[in-house]
Formats: C-alpha cells, structure tokens, sequence
C-alpha cells in the first residue's frame, strides 16, 4: 500500500513508520525544510518530501497515487496566546489535507485526534466512544483545536472518503524532554515537590502506532477509537517514575487554592524563558479531576493488548538515564 503520513519526525510519527515498514508499505512523509530526517530514516526508506498542511495545491501534488493518508502532525500547546498557530495547524491545516486527499483521489484516511476532543464526564461513568462534546470552561485551546480537527475528517467521510479517528490518551515515549508528555518526566527529575489530585489517563506510544498499524489494513472505516491503557493518580505516576530515575517522588497534594499561585508562577517562568507554559487554567483544574475512558472497544476491534504502565515507563526512564 502507498501511504502519505504527517508528522513522520515525531514521537508518534517516529513509531508508526517504524512498524509500518517492517510491514513492507511504501510511505512518503512530509518534513520542514529544517528537519533532520536522516535521524528518523538512516536507511533511506521514506520518501520525504516537502508540503506545508497550508498549500493545498502542493499536498494535491504529493498526495497523487497514493492510497491512504495518516495524520500524526498537530500542534500541541495549551496556551492561549497561540491560539490562532494552534488553529491554523490544527484545524486548517487538518481542512486543507481532507480537501487534497479528495482532490487526489485518496481512497483512506486515517485521522489522530486526541482524547482530549471526547469530551468528558466527571459522574465517575467511563467515556466512550459515543460521548458528545461539550463547551466547557475546561476545555482547552488544544481540546478545542483537535474537536474542530475532527468535524473536518468527518465531512471528508461525508464527501467519500474512508475515515477513521483514533484519540489517544497522554502518550509516553521517549521523546526531547521539554516537549508534551516529556515534560512529566523532566518534572520529576527536578524532584518538584507538588502532584495535582486527579487521574491521568495514559498510553505507550508503540500501541498507539500498533492501532495505527492495523487500521491500515481495517475492513470498517467511519469509526472512532479511545487508545488508552487505564488511569492512575498523578501521586502514583510521579512515584513510579521517581522510583525508576531514583528521584525523591512528589510528596505534597495540590490544592484547589493552590492552583492560582502555581499558575502565576508558570506564567512568570514562561515569560522569562519565552517558551509556553504547559500548566494553564485549564490544565490544572482538569488535574485535579478523575476521569476515566472506556478502551473496550480498540480491544475487542483491534484486538489491541496494551502494555504494562511499569513497562512503559521503565523504557522511556532507562533512555534519560542513559542520556
């Protein structure tokens, strides 16, 4: 099968066409012109190509004979002063590929969205596949952006295309430590002392690009899956990495009166480095909440079997180590 994949030179990306070439397709993935993609394909497998998500003209061009599209690439960031970045890539950027897969004539396409455009429920009943979003104060740029994302998938499945959506959970892997899910390791190494009250729902990076994987080969399309391993407390993942780094583990429970102090501290921090802040309003209140996801349906449809949390997590704390 010829596929066409966004964001190749991510953590996910990196994953994906691992697996996705050990299964013998031909794949060209889009890159930045800055992009060191001899650090992600020293083999020379992929065809890299360069095609910006905001010329649609040139994704019609690369797009062309290809039978299937996979969309990894985001922007992921919480803060509300890249709010319009956060939509052009994510929503526009999203837009423009649907519209140049049915202009090529791309049969397949495969969206990664994020659990974060499900919408939740804090009854305590698990949230599925069929939960509705809902505006929230709670939701995120980020949440926002990806729910967007996904109405634009879904009109390409209405205008003919073969669409299917996969949302996972916080994605572990080993990734740059100030980047994402990356950030919760390189907190704990700091040996912060604070842990926000809620759950985290979690996922391997290696069974989120096995879900991809078998997608590819998927005899139902118009779908959407959670890609998520269960929940546990930020107090219990924090010790587990704490005790694999052997890092002193946060001991200290935030509080709700709390949080109005931390953000302006993250504020500041983020002024002085210039770099975006990964505690907003939004994130922390949704720290302090337990929410949990239904995952049956990637298992019993995909036959996924996700990996142990220990597992991930020793995986991804034995590279830092080492680093």
């Amino acid at each position: 099968m010829k596929i066409f994949i966004t964001g190749a030179t991510g953590l996910l990306g990196k994953y994906t066409t691992k697996i996705l070439l050990q299964q013998g397709h031909q794949l060209t993935a889009s890159a930045r012109p800055q992009s060191k993609i001899y650090q992600h394909d020293p083999q020379n497998e992929i065809n890299w190509v360069e095609a910006d998500l905001l010329d649609i003209n040139t994704l019609v061009e690369k797009l062309s004979g290809h039978d299937l599209v996979i969309h990894c690439a985001a922007m992921v960031s919480f803060d509300k002063r890249e709010k319009e970045q956060i939509f052009q890539t994510n929503v526009e950027g999203t837009a423009n590929l649907i519209n140049a897969a049915l202009l090529a004539s791309v049969e397949k396409f495969i969206h990664v969205s994020s659990i974060a455009a499900v919408g939740r429920n804090t009854s305590g009943e698990p949230v599925n596949e069929s939960n509705k979003w809902q505006e929230s104060s709670l939701n995120t740029v980020y949440a926002e952006s990806k729910y967007l994302a996904e109405l634009e998938a879904w009109r390409g499945s209405e205008e003919g295309l073969k669409v299917n959506i996969i949302n996972p959970s916080v994605i572990l892997g080993i990734g740059e430590l100030e980047k994402s899910s990356s950030q919760l390791f390189d907190y704990v190494k700091q040996e912060q002392k604070f842990y926000p009250a809620g759950t985290i729902s979690y996922v391997d990076v290696r069974d989120v690009a096995e879900a991809i994987s078998r997608l590819t080969s998927a005899d139902t399309w118009g779908q959407r899956y959670i890609i998520s391993a269960g929940e546990t407390t930020y107090k219990d993942f924090f010790a587990r990495i704490a005790n694999h780094l052997g890092k002193k583990a946060p001991s200290i429970p935030v509080s709700n009166m709390m949080i109005s102090m931390a953000l302006l501290i993250f504020r500041i921090k983020s002024l002085l480095t210039g770099k975006p802040s990964l505690v907003t309003k939004e994130t922390a209140m949704l720290s302090q909440l337990n929410v949990y996801f239904d995952n049956s349906k990637s298992k019993s449809a995909l036959g996924l079997k996700y990996r142990d949390l220990n597992e991930s997590l020793q995986w991804i704390c034995e590279e830092i180590k080492e680093r």
